[in-house]
């Protein structure tokens, strides 16, 4: 046996070995460890036999069994690549719900425990302002003064993860503002404006 056909079956084993452990802990669905079981044993198969690797290519048409080896490893790279994509995209969607929800759960808690006093109904009330403010400290402050010198009352304020004084610039001004409708939902990490615009 050469040091190539070793470290092919080493490889194989840990292959299978590693396609039991993800349908034990059910990560895998029963296609996967049929791939992962299925896979592995070829490879020992053929690594065992190389005269049993050439046939097996020939039936598929191809002059060498390693070359087979090549393009099948080429496909499941291409596949796991997708699988990959997939679950980071699936990630990212949840960490975004799980974000937003987090924000709106704390921004219900502290309006709820100190509502602010609102002034006599108008039309401006109407309206509600959605800002998306990410290390705005420059300018969050002139925009909510703006917004209440035009005569506006409610205003949501979603701090995407701001790391600058953003958050405490908006303290202040719910502070200065008592009588008007001055909301801030915190994202613990920054998410981007489609995730602030769904909080």
């Amino acid at each position: 046996m050469s040091l190539l056909q070793f470290i092919i079956i080493i490889a194989a084993v840990v292959f299978i070995l590693f396609g039991i452990d993800l349908y034990k802990r059910k990560k895998a669905t029963i296609l996967h460890f049929l791939v992962f079981v299925g896979g592995g044993t070829a490879l020992v198969l053929f690594a065992l036999d190389t005269n049993l690797l050439n046939a097996f290519g020939q039936y598929f048409g191809v002059a060498r069994g390693a070359d087979l080896l090549v393009y099948v490893s080429i496909i499941v790279l291409f596949y796991m690549l997708i699988e990959l994509y997939n679950k980071h995209t699936k990630d990212a969607t949840h960490l975004s719900s799980l974000v937003s929800q987090l924000a709106v759960q704390d921004a219900y808690t502290i309006y709820k425990n100190h509502p602010p006093v609102m002034r006599k109904k108008s039309n401006k009330d109407m309206m509600l302002f959605l800002i998306r403010a990410y290390n705005e400290q420059e300018t969050i402050g002139a925009v909510i003064d703006e917004i209440v010198a035009a005569g506006y009352h409610k205003i949501l304020i979603i701090n995407d993860g701001s790391t600058d004084n953003t958050q405490s610039i908006i303290e202040k001004k719910q502070q200065q503002y008592t009588d008007i409708l001055l909301v801030q939902a915190k994202h613990i990490i920054n998410r981007g404006g489609g995730c602030a615009n769904k909080t």
